[in-house]
């Protein structure tokens, strides 16, 4: 585990993010707090950051099109309900997994895949 500062609890995040170092990361957030994930973003193979509003508006993504699982973590006062519906809509992404229902900073973690 990487050295370093980290708020009480982080631990089982970078865990899950080092078990499923070889998938990307899809993270939804509302604009401000990823800088608190930084350290498991490291950890996954490629790791895509936007807001709701920046995911549904924006052109086709070559990762999410182009992997058949995905992490997906969604930062507190996430729709999960309108992003999940999104996914599987537009790149056949389905939830198929709870790595983490309520971590430190609220996040909720899950396995997506085709």
């Amino acid at each position: 585990m990487r050295q370093g500062y980290q708020y009480k609890g982080y631990a089982e995040q970078i865990r899950i993010s080092e078990t499923n170092q070889e998938l990307p990361c899809l993270c939804v957030y509302d604009g401000v707090g990823y800088y608190q994930n930084l350290i498991e973003f490291m950890n996954y193979q490629n790791t895509l950051m936007v807001t709701e509003e920046e995911l549904f508006s924006r052109s086709e993504d070559d990762v999410l099109r182009t992997n058949d699982k995905i992490v997906v973590l969604l930062k507190n006062r996430i729709d999960e309900v309108a992003v999940e519906s999104y996914l599987k809509e537009h790149y056949g992404l389905e939830k198929t997994g709870t790595l983490l229902e309520r971590g430190v900073h609220g996040d909720r973690v899950y396995l997506y895949e085709k």
